[in-house]
Order: structure tokens, then sequence, then C-alpha cells
């Protein structure tokens, strides 16, 4: 094949535009050891680093809608199946361990994840560890070793057995166990558990969490049982010997009262050399007088005051995750939360009473290990009393929060102890008991399908109950409502204004919740403190000062308010109608004050802002931005999106399917033909802009297949850049197709060795949301390299600042480069949109004042009708006046959403109109609008469905039709292509010309913009 080696300024390899290469897929490493769970607590009173238990429980939600929806993947087998998952929210990413090749429902499971999931090789399924796990009991049996309990670690590394006895007993289990087919740690010095019912909440036994009695236990949750009404709780609550199937309540001394009912369900138990292994879960059947319903106690303790007591619907049910925060909702204790997940148990032993005044040891099947936690609202070291056995195990994190519906998530069944036992005193009383650190609990996955049951959950705004179970095998599949994603937090103070931040103006307003200037990012500081990142205004930050963040301080009259702390002490505060300085540097004027509301703040989920505002909001601040109407974006038909991505499939693997490293040709068809110009294969240039336009398409759809084609052309990107003649960070304006990759020298095949800011943003880009999608170290890895390449290389002070061209290549070998000194605003654009979504992702302030840098350069080009120049000359400072081109006008509200970019879509759209037979849309600029420029009618087409002001919708359907047309009608298109150009010869004014050609930059943004896709914008 014959290569034409092309000046990219002449065929639209965009010298001065850059390339999005979003790639998706994920990828199966070596494996790692699970995150360690050791949460510090914040001056807050919720774990670090969450500002709050909402904040918390609104990730550790998300982690779990993905970890279920992996686990209740069909057709896994012993060579392709979960090992486990860890769903600890401080991590701020989910961890899914796999053994085997993964499964392309897991890939297409992880493209949709709402946080960002890790997908580590595992050596052992689960279901391999349950059995070996079985045989170490039999093993520790017959050498006459004491366990308690064999622990199953969520990597699938093996198995960790604990013995009762020392070192020696513990060698000699190592030994015995040698020849197990997985790995098993042995350790010594374990500490026995002990079933947490007792030998002899008072209250209503009709909900989860009361008191039941001899012996003093609990009841769990109300669930269906052979299609009758009924309620769980413990196995061990029921005797061993001289066994009774009758449970009591209690009367108003406390002692036995009337029966609340009979045990319906039989033992689960499987049979072993050693003998029975049950499951620690049992079924009553109410007495006639008695109706069980999808309620819990929360609140107090049996022994203490009703009034502390509370009732709550449970509205959901889930399966619990290591990492994840729970509460105990046992009725001897009352509610007890800050205790986290540790570790998943295949087997276990406990001791209990035995009926005869002496106490059994059984041994028990599948639990969950999970260990209170300290924090600053919550010191005490007691996750459970004896008397809690057989109580709700609900998904939970600080005080109130199980309270609230409808937040009440049913896991489990309290079974034994863990992590230490000592005597304590019942809540109230005088009388003793015992206390334990931990807690073992059957998790509903295990206990409701053993069983044959069904959970009771309630929509606590309609009132409607339905039944749910888990499937077979505990498999464990989310139930009830799917937890509301909130991805982000408004700042609401007592009055119930919300802070935003007004761009034209540069400082922070008082407006009403909604406003989209009032949703803020979270991040934490160097220092331990906090700041905001504003969403509408992506390079603004609240509470960014030096290093310094703002801290945030409880307020004393209850958990939900907050302050914003500034230096020296004093307090932000909101005063309706009034606005603060931008920066908050210094101290404000206001000293702390407990008691003015315009000082209290919450996080309130966007989305949600109903949500605990105070009763009576104030006024809406004067100064409220007019929102834009909510009409809905068009909808383009299916056939048509389908036929565009079954387009961009069929170029990229036009020389290699699977993971095999290609990019695809950019331009085929019609003018790029021409043997006279191109030689006898055509023009065969694939340009990193296009190729990044591609992959972000692919992840805009997000399937199976899309996603592996994503990943194949970002791990594409990687390579080029790793491999290059000057590794450096710097990816090249374009390489070429057959063959990408030379042999034997291992080099792309560079098409244009020019390197330009723009181009390595857009890349740059693509490789974060790679790491933003996949969890992959190396796309996060690439991507800073892009960025300090180009901050290297091209950073610049004259003038607004900003940063310039980057290197271009005139000899064709990349061993001449040379600096350009002009500055583009469409490169300004790419990178500032570039390194915020790095502040976003590492969290670094240093790429957000980056950001800051490009954008201050894109806002001095700004004309006083709000449309943009094309950049400067080669000094750096003055304005190149020579084109207006389209791309500024849209991409600059596509990247910052700053209102005052609004306008110049509004003049490009008018400007650069353009009517070519049966299409109407836009040109490359107003020097030729002569024809229409699809790629750029696209632009126009997200601008539009993302801006969604008064008139868009139509406006957008008119793009819509146009591309449509195209795609079917135009020269040279194949039916599900876009071209570039209504016809040949279209004049962008910059010495170029876009032809009637199919083009996978073109199509790609069709895609992109049919779907109300936003390439800028993580």
């Amino acid at each position: 094949m014959v290569h034409h080696i092309e000046d990219p300024a002449r065929r639209r390899g965009r010298w001065r535009r850059p390339l999005v290469a979003f790639a998706t897929a994920t990828a199966v490493v070596g494996v790692l050891a699970a995150p360690g769970i050791a949460p510090v607590a914040n001056s807050f009173g919720s774990p670090s680093p969450f500002l709050s238990w909402h904040q918390l429980m609104d990730i550790q939600g998300k982690m779990n809608e993905t970890a279920s929806a992996v686990e209740q993947v069909s057709g896994q087998i012993g060579s392709q199946a979960l090992a486990g998952v860890v769903a600890a929210p401080e991590t701020k990413h989910l961890t899914i361990y796999w053994h085997g090749e993964l499964a392309p429902e897991v890939r297409a499971v992880v493209a949709h994840s709402p946080v960002r999931v890790d997908v580590k090789s595992a050596p052992h399924s689960a279901q391999d560890l349950k059995d070996a796990s079985r045989e170490v009991t039999r093993i520790a049996d017959s050498v006459g070793v004491r366990i308690t309990d064999v622990a199953m670690p969520q990597d699938g590394s093996g198995l960790t057995a604990t013995v009762v006895g020392g070192e020696a007993d513990a060698q000699r289990l190592r030994r015995a166990v040698a020849s197990v087919s997985v790995p098993v740690t042995v350790e010594a010095n374990g500490t026995e558990s002990i079933s947490l019912g007792e030998p002899s909440r008072r209250s209503d036994p009709s909900a989860g969490g009361a008191q039941i009695i001899a012996p003093f236990c609990s009841t769990a949750f109300a669930i269906k049982y052979r299609d009758e009404n009924a309620m769980l709780t413990a196995d061990h609550c029921f005797m061993p010997n001289n066994e009774t199937n009758v449970r009591y309540g209690v009367d108003d001394s406390g002692g036995q009262g009337p029966a609340i009912g009979t045990r319906i369900s039989p033992h689960i138990v499987r049979q072993d050399e050693r003998g029975p292994v049950y499951l620690d879960a049992a079924v009553i059947k109410p007495s006639s007088n008695i109706t069980m319903d999808q309620q819990i106690w929360t609140g107090g303790a049996a022994d203490q005051s009703s009034i502390s007591q509370t009732k709550k619907w449970v509205s959901a049910a889930q399966v619990a995750h290591e990492g994840n925060w729970i509460c105990n909702e046992g009725s001897r204790s009352g509610e007890i939360c800050n205790i986290q997940v540790t570790t998943k148990v295949t087997d276990y032993y406990a001791k209990g009473p035995d009926n005869l005044g002496g106490e059994i040891e059984h041994h028990y099947m599948y639990g969950w290990k999970a260990l209170k936690q300290f924090t600053a609202a919550d010191n005490s070291s007691i996750a459970a009393r004896r008397g809690d056995s057989g109580g709700p195990v609900v998904l939970g994190g600080g005080p109130g929060l199980p309270g609230a519906p409808p937040n009440i998530t049913a896991l489990g069944i309290v079974s034994a102890t863990t992590g230490g036992t000592w005597s304590c005193k019942t809540p109230g009383k005088t009388m003793a008991t015992t206390c334990s650190g931990g807690i073992m609990f059957v998790g509903l996955e295990d206990a409701l399908p053993m069983l044959g049951a069904k959970i009771g959950v309630r929509d606590w705004s309609t009132g409607h109950v339905s039944w749910e179970d888990y499937g077979s095998g505990g498999g464990g599949v989310a139930m009830g409502s799917d937890p509301k994603p909130h991805d982000h937090t408004e700042l609401v103070d007592g009055n119930g204004a919300a802070m935003a931040y007004d761009l034209p103006s540069g400082r922070l307003v008082g407006s009403q919740p909604g406003d989209p200037r009032a949703d803020w990012e979270i991040l934490q500081t160097t220092d331990g403190g906090w700041m905001f990142r504003n969403l509408a205004a992506p390079n603004e930050y609240l509470g960014q000062s030096a290093d310094v963040g703002l801290q945030m301080s409880d307020w004393e009259g209850g958990h939900w308010y907050f302050h914003l702390q500034i230096k020296g002490g004093n307090c932000l505060a909101l005063w309706p109608g009034a606005s603060v300085p931008n920066s908050i540097a210094t101290p404000g004027n206001a000293p702390c004050d407990h008691n003015d509301e315009n000082q209290l703040f919450k996080l309130v989920p966007v989305g949600d802002e109903d949500a605990d505002l105070p009763s009576t909001p104030g006024p809406p601040p004067a100064d409220s931005l007019h929102l834009p109407s909510q009409q809905p974006p068009v909808k383009p038909s299916g056939p048509s999106v389908d036929a565009a991505y079954s387009f961009l499939a069929q170029r990229l693997d036009a020389h290699g399917t699977g993971s095999t490293l290609r990019v695809p040709r950019s331009y085929q068809g019609g003018h790029f033909e021409d043997p006279k110009l191109f030689g006898p294969d055509g023009f065969q240039a694939s340009f990193t802009y296009d190729n990044a336009l591609v992959i972000t398409a692919f992840l805009q759809r997000g399937g199976t297949d899309d996603v592996a084609h994503a990943t194949a052309l970002g791990d594409s990107l990687l390579y080029a850049q790793a491999h290059d003649i000057t590794p450096d960070g710097r990816i090249r304006a374009s390489y070429e197709p057959d063959p990408f990759v030379k042999t034997p020298s291992g080099e792309p095949y560079v098409g244009g060795f020019s390197v330009y800011t723009g181009n390595m943003a857009w890349a740059g880009m693509a490789l974060t949301r790679l790491y933003r999608v996949t969890g992959q170290q190396r796309f996060l890895d690439g991507a800073l390299k892009a960025a300090n390449w180009i901050q290297n290389n091209t950073a610049d002070t004259r003038g607004a600042g900003g940063y310039t061209g980057g290197l271009r290549n005139d000899d064709g070998t990349g061993q001449t480069m040379v600096p350009l000194t002009w500055k583009a605003t469409e490169h300004n654009i790419d990178t500032g949109a570039f390194f915020a979504m790095l502040a976003g992702v590492t969290g670094d302030a240093g790429w957000a004042q980056r950001s800051t840098n490009a954008f201050r350069f894109v806002k001095s080009v700004q004309a006083a009708n709000g449309h943009l120049w094309t950049g400067t000359g080669l000094d750096g400072v003055t304005t190149n006046d020579d084109v207006e081109p389209e791309d500024v006008q849209t991409w600059s509200y596509l990247a910052t959403l700053d209102p005052s970019y609004a306008p110049a879509v509004d003049w490009a759209a008018g400007r650069m109109a353009a009517t070519d037979g049966p299409y109407s849309g836009v040109g490359f600029s107003g020097k030729d609008t002569s024809g229409v420029w699809f790629e750029g009618t696209a632009h126009l087409l997200a601008a539009y469905q993302v801006r969604r002001a008064d008139g868009d919708a139509a406006k957008a359907a008119t793009l819509m039709a146009t591309l449509q047309k195209a795609q079917s009608g135009a020269a040279n298109t194949d039916g599900k292509g876009i071209v570039a150009a209504s016809h040949d010869g279209l004049d962008t004014g910059e010495g170029d010309f876009y032809y009637s050609s199919l083009h996978t930059g073109a199509t790609a943004w069709y895609v992109i913009a049919a779907q109300g896709g936003n390439p800028f914008r993580l």
C-alpha cells in the first residue's frame, strides 16, 4: 500500500483543533490487595473524606447498584465468574474481582456504572472458595483443631481460617490444609463468637427490631413465606435442646407475655462430616391477633423510653458488600450505626444457649463480619449486645439516617459477635450483659432464597407494598427502589436560599434551589479542608484559598446543618438578595453565629431540591437567572444512529478486530480516492482529532461492543504516545492505518508529525474519560503525560496568558520541530476543558488553576457582541480577526456551560447559516456559505441539545433532519456515515477545503449530538 504523508493543515487534520479520544472498556489486570477499611473521622462527624453521612450514603448506594447488577449476571460458571466486590465509599470507586475471562454483560454494566469501577483478576471464583471452605472445616475437625471462622477474601486469592488455639494448633492445620485446591491462610488465637441471644423490645412485636424472649432475641423483617405473612429472625433464637417453636413477647413488667408466633420454617442445614452446618435464619408465623408489617423499630433500645423509638418503613433491600456502612437495629441495643462491613465468611462457629442452663456451639454457614468504627460524633466501641440476635441489619451511617424515609434498606439478620466481647450494661439499666465490638450477620441474599421467602418493601410515597426475592443461590440483586442518582450537591442555607456562582459578575450570589449555577462538586484539599467546584462555571472554586480549604463545623443545634468556616474563625454567610466576594481567602465580616440561619448550610442532592429544606423558604433572590425551558432534547430515529455506529465500527475494524491496536481511516470516497493526488489506495490518514471523536461516540452509547471498540482505539493512542521517537508524552497530528505499527521497529506509523496543543488536549480528554469509565490507571497516566506536555511546552505569559499552538513539523520526519507562537481560541477551549476534567478526577487544584488560565484567554478574545475571534497573531497578543470559525462559538458554550457564551451560539447560527438544496446548516465560517459543513452543523445541534433554551428544540429538529438527509442522500454516502460537506471544495477561509467524502469525525459528532452528548464534560 502506498502511503501519502500529508500536511494536516491542508487536509483538516485540525492543525488548530484538538481531538477527542474517549475509549472505554474493562481490562482485567493483575490482582491487587483489597483496600484496607480504616476510616478516619473528620470534624463534621462523618468518616473522612465525606462532609456528611448523606454524601457517603449517596456514593455507597451507587456502588451497591453496580455491584448488585454484576452479581446477577447470568451464566456464571467456575471458569468465568465473580470472586467478590469491595464497595467502601471512602475509596470513591468500586472494585470487582472476576475469575476468568470477563463476561460481556459485566463490561456493559461497568460502562454504564454511575461510579468508577476497577475490575481486577481473581485466581478463584466465589463458588470455588465456598466449595474449598467445606474441605477446610472437615480437615480441621479431623485433626482436632477448633476454628472460629473461615473467611473468604473478596479478591478471590484464597481462604483464611482462624483457629481458637495458639501457634501450635495453627501450624498443625496449615500442614493439614496444604492439599486443599485453593491457598489457605491459617491465623492463631481467634476469639470465639457468641450468639447474640440470651437465655430469658418490649413493644409492639409486629415490626422488625422488636423484643422477644426465652431467650432474649429480636425480630428482623416482615416476609412472605409459603404465601403467608411472617417474620424473619435468627435460627438460634429457637432452642436446640427441648426445642419449642413458640416465641413470646413481654408484658408490662418485663416478664413473659403472650405468644407472638410459631416457628414454621425447618432448619436450613447441610451435613458435613463433623455434623450439621446451619444457616442462622428462621421464620415466625404470627399469632392470629398480630399482623406483621413492613416496618422496623429504630431509635432507642427496648428498655428505654418509648419516646425514643420510632417505626420506619422498609423501602428497599440489597446485598451487603465489603466496605458498606451499616446499622444494627436489635432490640437490646437499639439503633447502633458507624459499623462497617469487613469480611465475607463461608463458615463460622458460635456458642449459644441450650435451654438447659448451659451453652452449645453451632457451626454456621454464610455470614458477613462488620466492625464498629470511631467518628467524631460517636466514639463508642459497642456494635451489639446479647439480645440483638435475629434483629435487623440495615444500610446506614451516622445518627438518624436509617430513620429518614425512604432510606431503610434491609441487608440481613444479626447472628453473633465478632471482634471481642466484654461485660457491659443494658441501655438505661444496671443489669449486666455481653457487648461486642463487631457483629456477624446473615445476608438476605443467602437467607431469602434458602428459606424460599420474599421480603416486603413499601413505597413510602404511595403506600404500595411489594414482595421481592433475591433469586436463587444467593446471587444477589438489588430490590425495592433503586438509589436515586445525585452526582452533585447544592449548598442551601437556613432560609432556603442556595449558594450560586454568577460567572458574568464573578461573584457568589443567593439563588433558588434548582438554579444550574448552584450545582457544586465536592473536593478535598491537601490540608483536610474542603472546596466546592461550580459545575456551571467549572473553573471557579468556593473555598480554594492558597492551599487552605473551608473547614466544616457542625451546628450545635443539629447535625443536618454546618458552617462554612473561613480563615480567622469567621463564617461565610448568605444574606438574602446580597452577594459576597468570589475570593474567600481573607476573613469575612461575620463572626460565626449558631443562631444566624444565613450562616447555616446543608448539603441537598441536586435533583432533590425539596429534601430537608426549611418549611418556609425565603423569597427568591431578585438576581436569579431566567432558567431555560425544560423541553426534552430531540431524539433521533433509532435506525439512523445505529447505521452511523455501524459505519464507525466498520471503519475501525478494517484492519483488525478485538483488542488489536488499530486506527480508522478518517476520509473515504470522492475527492480522497484520486490516485493522482494520493496514490492508488487513496488518502489514508487517521487524524487524532477524528479518532478521539470516534471513541467519544462509542462511549456515548456504551454498549458492550461500543466499549470494546472505544478501548481498542484508546489503547492505540496510548501505544502511539509510549512508542513515539520522542517519548515525552506527545501525540502526533495523524497516523497511518495499514500498518499502524511498523515492523520490526514497533514504532507507530506517523502520517503528520506536528504536535498541536488542541489535538493533545482532545486526546487527553479522551484518556481522562477512559479512566473515569474503566478505572484503569494507564489511561489517567496517559492523560497526565499529555497534560504535562501541554503545560511544559505551550504555557504562555504574554497578553492574556493561555497556551500557544504547539510544534509544527516541516520535514516529514519529525526531526525538526518549529514552535508555534500564535494562540488559537479553539486550542485554549480544549485545554481548559481537559484541565478541568483532570482537576475533577484527581482533586488537584493545580489543574483547576491551569484551566482558569486557558479560559481567561478565551474570555479575552470575546467581542462585545458575544462572538469569539479565532485567536492571536505570532506575538501572542494581537487579535487575529481574519476568520471567525464556527467551532469556537459553539465549543465555548459546550465546554463551560457559561451563559455569557450563549450569544456566540446564536451568532454562529446566523452569521454562518448555509443552505444547499435540501440541506440547511452552517458553513465553517462566514467566508463560504455556499454549502453545508455537516460536522459544524452537528456542533450547533449539540449546543442546542445541551442549552435547551426557548426555541432550541425546533432549531435542533431542523439540523437533525439535515444530517439524516445527508446520511441517506448526499454525494458519496454509503447510507451509514456522514460526509464532510454538501459539495466539494467548501472553503474554510483558512486555506483549506472540505469535500463530500465520508468522514469519521463528522459521523461521530452526529451520533454524539443526536443523543444529547457533550464531549467537553465528564
